[in-house]
């Protein structure tokens, strides 16, 4: 083991009988290399869904030197060579992973670690109350690379319309009544309970007819939260 800082050495090999041998000595030359660096950073994702595919890459690598992986709490082998590598993890961790670069003459860098964590619990936001043939956005806490699968119960309540990568949906409601809006994802199922209300059907009472620069009275029965009077 070279324990010495690198740079060039002589190795001298002596006889411990000088008789035994024909040359008093023999040496070589030794050029001890300086290891790599480090890695500067692991690219990735660090909260991640039990079972699905995620990709790490290591920055800062050097140029013609190769990656080695170790890994804890993923479904394939414990070690990977590349960069990057593609890491499906398990459903129990601990989830860590560790890089070293190595050189074209084989020394190889400290290792850098990284550790992973699995997604915590997911809400949907959004309202409770609805009104029919209208739409409403409903949004969940978003992480990437992960399958958003909303539902709508009773399946004929609404129509789901999909935003983005699909943590936000917007729900055109088709009729009255109590429904549920449900959300699996990453092995967690969320649901949140709406009241789909009717439209209000006012009745205006108004006189048939008006005589041109008159003043008329007009009215409207049942009590609402809010009024707006519009020309015909």
């Amino acid at each position: 083991t070279w324990n010495v800082g690198p740079g060039l050495y002589r190795l001298v090999a002596r006889p411990a009988v000088q008789t035994d041998f024909c040359i008093p000595q023999y040496e070589i030359k030794v050029r001890v290399l300086d290891l790599p660096s480090a890695l500067a950073n692991i690219n990735g994702e660090n909260v991640i869904c039990p079972g699905q595919p995620y990709q790490y890459s290591g920055g800062g690598a050097l140029p013609a030197h190769t990656l080695s992986w170790s890994l804890t709490g993923n479904t394939g082998p414990a070690t990977l060579s590349g960069n990057p590598v593609t890491v499906q993890w398990a459903a129990a961790g601990p989830y860590t992973l560790s890089v070293r670069q190595i050189s074209p003459q084989g020394c190889v860098s400290p290792p850098l670690g990284f550790g992973a964590s699995v997604l915590p619990s997911i809400s949907i936001s959004g309202p409770t109350d609805a009104c029919d043939d209208a739409r409403t956005s409903y949004t969940a806490t978003s992480f990437p690379q992960l399958d958003y699968q909303w539902s709508v119960l009773p399946a004929d309540a609404g129509t789901i319309y999909q935003v983005g990568n699909g943590a936000s949906v917007e729900i055109l409601w088709h009729r009255p009544g109590a429904a549920t809006l449900q959300l699996a994802v990453c092995g967690q199922n969320i649901s949140q309970s709406v009241t789909v209300h009717a439209r209000p059907n006012p009745m205006v009472t108004a006189p048939a007819s008006v005589c041109e620069g008159a003043t008329a009275m007009v009215s409207m029965g049942g009590a609402f939260a809010a009024y707006e009077w519009r020309n015909a």
